[in-house]
């Protein structure tokens, strides 16, 4: 009987989508849960990721689901890197492979039982995958090419090499548009989420509104600092087993000071974002500076973009008690004021504590969330809200 394996590479920048597609969640999973779900219910046993850009990320979701990790310290070189680092680990029993780069999540498990069943009546070099006659992920590729895989990258890639070297090759037909719907950009993403999650602006998109709203340059920087120091929280926590929308967060957070400078900025955000019909941003908005109760126990969205709109002040991160310390000094005159700061500060400080009890890690330990030396008096300039 066949053995066949499941290679799924991870390993890359998600440079086009500019958001870590494994770690993003669709439906009621993440991306790379999705991807090795299916190979999981076709009754594929033995599933193999390949690590790199954010390993240290994705391989705690690989452990909890019982995947085994592979590590290529080479995946700057591109696709093929990941192919040659996957195939280097199979055994000699492996009689065959798929290959499923991580962001096809949408692969029906129907579609891989029959291409395994093809493969074992025709033994070809290569099965492939077949959609309205276009051919799709993922090829099953017998181990005959792993010697020839395992050689120098040919140019033009996997693509060619399988040009070259295959002999007998066969295609079946499947119903199944999900062997040609990768998530490559954010359009392909929210197109795929559109039924579960959010709504959302791109990254691009976001940029556009801030700059027709004529979005000050210091707002403007502080808002990209923001979010990324959110994203990089959502992500770790969704390394943890969450499954933050991280979507959602990245347009929450460029967009939620769109306002600033306006009396009470936050409401006139959320206005604004509410009537480009992305009410979800709008809410996470509207309730940057005061968090409700119900959003301060529990690690969301809502939280992590609070948290992370206080963790930086102007274009630098700094520490959360040097910064509301220095607010609470301006205003030590006027009690009303230092209330409000001090509710902030306990809020803040709360929600960075639960994050932190999830993560079993302090935030400032975590790479991209150390705090700079001289960075609160840099961001000083900044704080123009009297209560910020």
């Amino acid at each position: 009987m066949d053995k066949i394996a499941a290679i799924i590479p991870a390993a890359g920048y998600s440079s086009r989508m500019g958001i870590f597609k494994p770690l993003l969640p669709l439906a009621s999973s993440l991306v790379i849960e999705r991807t090795v779900q299916a190979f999981e219910e076709a009754g594929i046993k033995d599933i193999r990721v390949v690590c790199g850009y954010k390993a240290e990320l994705l391989e705690p979701v690989l452990r909890r689901m019982g995947v085994q990790a592979v590590s290529n310290q080479n995946y700057d070189r591109g696709m093929y890197s990941s192919i040659q680092a996957g195939v280097a680990t199979l055994s000699d029993e492996i009689t065959a492979f798929f290959l499923l780069p991580a962001d096809y999540p949408l692969i029906n498990p129907k579609t891989i039982r029959q291409l395994c069943q093809a493969y074992a009546k025709a033994r070809p070099d290569v099965v492939y995958p077949v959609y309205h006659e276009k051919k799709g992920h993922p090829p099953l590729i017998s181990a005959r090419l792993r010697s020839a895989i395992l050689e120098n990258e040919p140019e033009g890639g996997l693509i060619q090499l399988l040009r070259e070297k295959v002999k007998k090759s066969i295609k079946i037909s499947v119903e199944d548009a999900g062997i040609l719907q990768d998530l490559d950009t954010e359009e392909d993403y929210r197109n795929a989420s559109q039924s579960t999650l959010s709504r959302y602006p791109f990254r691009e998109e976001c940029l556009k509104i801030l700059k027709n709203h004529q979005t000050k340059s210091t707002v403007f920087c502080h808002v990209q600092e923001v979010a990324r120091v959110a994203g990089i929280i959502s992500e770790h926590l969704n390394s943890r087993g969450l499954r933050l929308h991280l979507g959602l967060v990245m347009a929450s957070s460029l967009l939620h000071d769109i306002a600033k400078g306006e009396k009470d900025h936050a409401r006139k955000g959320q206005q604004i974002v509410a009537a480009l019909d992305y009410p979800e941003v709008a809410n996470i908005i509207g309730f940057h500076m005061d968090l409700p109760e119900q959003y301060q126990e529990v690690i969301n969205e809502y939280a992590v973009v609070y948290l992370a709109d206080k963790m930086v002040q102007g274009d630098r991160l700094v520490c959360l008690e040097t910064r509301f310390r220095q607010q609470i000094e301006k205003y030590q005159e006027n009690a009303g004021i230092q209330r409000t700061v001090v509710r902030r500060m306990e809020i803040a400080q709360r929600i960075k504590k639960n994050i932190e009890v999830k993560l079993n890690l302090k935030l400032e330990e975590i790479s991209g969330l150390q705090v700079e030396d001289g960075a609160e008096d840099d961001g000083k300039k900044y704080l123009s809200c009297k209560t910020c």
